[in-house]
């Protein structure tokens, strides 16, 4: 979690 700019985006990087 060390950039959050869009929703999906978000969600994909915190899964991976």
């Amino acid at each position: 979690m060390a950039q959050v700019r869009s929703p999906p985006n978000s969600l994909v990087r915190s899964k991976n």
